[in-house]
Parts: C-alpha cells; sequence; structure tokens
C-alpha cells in the first residue's frame, strides 16, 4: 500500500491577468478516494437530503478535503 501523501495544486488567472495558486497535502489517491466516498455515504445517511443533482461542494461544503484524516490545509498562494 502506498502511504506516501498526495501534493495537489491548482491554477487560476482571470482576464487581467491576476494568478492565484491553490496547493493542498492530502493522503495517498487511493485512500482519499476512499475516505472521501465514506464521508459522502454518512453524510448521507444522517441527513435528510431533497432529491436531484450535487456537485461535491454542494452537498458536502467546499472544505470537505479539509476535514479528512490526514488532509492538510488549502494554501492559497
Amino acid at each position: 500500500m502506498n502511504r506516501r501523501p498526495l501534493l495537489c495544486g491548482g491554477e487560476a488567472i482571470n482576464a487581467r491577468g491576476d494568478k492565484k495558486t491553490a496547493r493542498i497535502r492530502t493522503p495517498n489517491g487511493y485512500t482519499l478516494t476512499i475516505m472521501g466516498a465514506l464521508a459522502v455515504v454518512e453524510h448521507l445517511m444522517m441527513n435528510r437530503i431533497a432529491g436531484g443533482a450535487y456537485t461535491p461542494a454542494t452537498l458536502m461544503g467546499a472544505n470537505l478535503i479539509t476535514r479528512l484524516p490526514g488532509a492538510g490545509p488549502l494554501r492559497i498562494v
């Protein structure tokens, strides 16, 4: 089993050319996938959710990944 953390990053540039970069450290990809899926299942079992389609952020909150064990804060630089 791979126990090395996953280092993720992303970048956004607006029309003026201003750039922001986001970085986060999480558990390895396999562990992250399992923990994320279980967090969603637990949320659905504990809460009454109206039918329809949801993005993960709409359903769970934009900070879901930072709430998972082993994940660090999302850093914007």
